[in-house]
């Protein structure tokens, strides 16, 4: 009998493609039903529908393992294969119900793939094969972004939902645009660039303290420079903790430290000496780290080489306060008498600690076990200038209007 004979029927469910037991593509699907072989028309079509994540000869599918998934209607998978063009085998792992089989890891870029998978209906009596090939993105033509926070995180009320790209974003409003924050407090989020490849997301004023927020990323076939596409659809979650607010008077040299607008705590500190005094302003925690190494050459400061310089192999208690290296940090190496009375750092405000963490009583332990990413610190009194939105998450140093404006 004639190929031409039969008929090819796509239908589409949720953007995906069910492949039905008819021809796709000129492929042919195979049903055995009591031991005979027979090829189905769409008129007398029973048993199992077969559903791949990407239609036949599909090209620029994006590498996320979803892309490989296969699920099954009215049956379970008995067999499932997906090979790349060098006919290396992709791992993948089938569901408890065996209706769905989704591959272990991301897929390679710029890669072509065959999937066939065979099913039976839930009866046992019809089996079913189907075969799709597609080709994944070039990654030298598509582009992805990484966000901060990371999805199912709980930070403070200071934390912007920051966006990196991995290249050069040139139509920037039409990738803003396919960006959404929503947040459960109904607070208006609005996304500023910083220069090409940095967007960060932020509503007029602090998130509401446990806030549940959700950022989509829609840039799925969106043109984002000319010869490049984006290939990434995701939703990212995350919550707010309590409203922490710590502010650090550099002229008393004490942090206040208050819990939706309750006062926690004072603790003595010590700021940036006179040579190197610390930033003013609106400072976000941007990342923890129970032990550090901090060298001044690694932020334009000499070595442990010259007498200014320094390089500490175990910093405790460490929380990032700025991209060009000003930390909030236990400090073990000062003298105590230090702490609350004079600054003497080259920048980063010390509390003080033990060596190795040793003590857990210590201000910065505490400090440290009682802060969040995102938590807010801010500094006044400092003769230094005042920090610059785009050095680490401190977008809250520019005015709405500014931020508003591009």
């Amino acid at each position: 009998t004639s190929l031409s004979k039969y008929v090819v029927t796509a239908i589409a469910l949720c953007g995906l493609l069910v492949v039905t037991p008819i021809l796709c593509g000129m492929k042919k699907e195979r049903d055995t039903t009591h031991g005979k072989a027979t090829i189905r028309t769409s008129e007398n079509a029973t048993g199992p529908a077969i559903e791949f994540a990407q239609k036949d000869c599909s090209a620029s599918t994006k590498i996320t393992a979803s892309s490989g998934r296969v699920k099954v209607f009215d049956g379970e998978l008995t067999q499932v294969r997906m090979t790349a063009h060098d006919g290396a085998a992709v791992p993948g792992t089938y569901a408890s119900d065996r209706r769905s089989w989704t591959p272990d890891r991301s897929l390679a870029p710029a890669t072509a793939y065959t999937l066939t998978a065979e099913a039976k209906d839930d009866g046992g009596t019809t089996t079913r094969t189907a075969i799709t090939s597609f080709t994944t993105t070039d990654p030298q033509h598509s582009t992805t972004a990484s966000c901060t926070p990371q999805d199912g995180s709980v930070v403070g009320v200071g934390m912007p939902v920051s966006l990196t790209f991995d290249k050069p974003v040139l139509y920037r409003d039409a990738v803003r645009s396919r960006i959404t924050v929503h947040s459960s407090s109904g607070q208006k989020a609005v996304g500023h660039w910083f220069g090409d490849r940095r967007l960060d997301f932020r509503p007029p004023a602090f998130w509401r303290p446990h806030s549940h927020i959700t950022v989509r990323i829609d840039l799925d076939g969106v043109t984002t420079a000319p010869g490049t596409k984006g290939i990434q659809t995701e939703s990212v979650h995350f919550t707010t903790g309590p409203a922490q607010i710590s502010t650090v008077d550099t002229q008393s040299h004490k942090m206040t430290i208050t819990r939706d607008s309750i006062p926690l705590r004072t603790l003595p500190v010590s700021a940036g000496s006179p040579e190197h005094p610390t930033y003013n302003g609106i400072m976000v925690i941007s990342e923890k780290n129970p032990t550090l190494r901090m060298n001044g050459s690694s932020v334009g400061f000499p070595g442990s080489h010259s007498a200014d310089g320094y390089d500490i192999p175990d910093v405790p208690h460490a929380m990032r306060l700025t991209n060009s290296g000003t930390y909030i940090h236990g400090n073990y190496w000062a003298a105590r008498s230090a702490f609350g009375t004079a600054n003497t750092s080259h920048g980063c405000i010390g509390l003080e600690d033990t060596h190795s963490r040793t003590n857990p009583h210590t201000p910065a332990a505490w400090f440290y076990e009682h802060s969040l990413p995102g938590d807010l610190v801010i500094v006044i009194g400092s003769t230094g200038p005042t920090i610059h939105p785009d050095n680490g998450l401190n977008g809250w140093n520019m005015d709405w209007t500014t931020w508003n404006g591009s």
